[in-house]
């Protein structure tokens, strides 16, 4: 229902998290290609509609126009389009591979629960700051621009300056 207003409200950019998640298999293709697909709603009735969909299907990626990838055990982020992304091995190369990825998702389906992998080392949450997680931030940064930083920066600096002039001890 949620994913029928977004696509019903006509908005210039619709961030889309993972919506088809929870479908079955044909329902889920089915859904996809209707609206994503290259004669789907959104590229055919709204082709000016910016769409960001941030999903672990891989096998979406066939339609994408950009990609952004977050690289294994969190080493940072790689964009592109589909065919920069497999010259370089960030995603799934031939189309076989893919089908092959889709026929394991239909295999795995079932209602037995998966057992993840035991963690070799506890995480602890004062360990130091990994490259990863600064390119991350980084990329967040440069999204935003320059710009859009100092302004960000100098609305708290103010913020707080008048709220120190006005006396109050509380924000309240």
């Amino acid at each position: 229902m949620a994913l029928a207003r977004a696509v019903y409200s006509r908005k210039p950019v619709l961030i889309l998290d993972d919506v088809l998640s929870g479908l079955d298999m044909p329902t889920e293709r089915f859904l996809f290609n209707a609206l994503f697909g290259p004669d789907g709603l959104l590229r055919t009735a709204l082709p000016d509609t910016t769409i960001v969909l941030a999903t672990h299907a891989v096998q979406h990626l066939k339609s994408a126009d950009h990609i952004i990838v977050m690289l294994p055990n969190g080493d940072g982020l790689d964009e592109g389009d589909r065919g920069e992304l497999s010259s370089r091995g960030r995603i799934l190369q031939s189309p076989q591979e893919l089908s092959d990825l889709e026929e394991e998702e239909v295999q795995d389906e079932g209602d037995q629960p998966v057992m993840g992998e035991q963690l070799e080392q506890p995480i602890s949450s004062n360990e130091e700051t990994k490259p990863h997680e600064t390119n991350a931030l980084h990329f967040y940064l440069k999204s935003m621009g320059f710009w859009n930083i100092v302004a960000f920066i100098a609305m708290g600096v103010v913020t707080v300056g008048l709220w120190k002039l006005s006396g109050k001890s509380s924000v309240l």
